[in-house]
């Protein structure tokens, strides 16, 4: 399994896909949790990349769109992390955690 940058998986958690830049994953099987706001703070990430990131979580966890369209969408964002995130998923192997809902 891959596990993207600044990303952060709870102890004892059973990962078996990929997990995503910027996310934190967690239980068994692992699922994103949520965003890891604590290591994006330390970086000192902007305000405006969190609210994009935050938009991104919101629509990777939802089950409206089907995942080519959420790539789509990220892509044509204006944030090199976002571009990252979906550069991530396409070249993921095992496919990634699926989200808490």
């Amino acid at each position: 399994c891959h596990v993207g940058k600044m990303a952060m998986i709870g102890g004892q958690a059973k990962v078996v896909q990929d997990v995503l830049p910027f996310f934190l994953a967690d239980g068994a099987p692992a699922v994103h949790r949520s965003l890891n706001l604590v290591g994006l703070r330390r970086i000192q990430l902007s305000k405006e990349h969190l609210r994009g990131l935050k938009r991104a979580y919101r629509m990777l966890a939802s089950t409206e769109l089907k995942l080519k369209g959420k790539l789509e969408d990220l892509k044509s964002r204006d944030s090199p992390l976002l571009v990252e995130l979906a550069e991530f998923i396409e070249s993921s192997e095992r496919g990634i955690c699926s989200f808490s809902r």
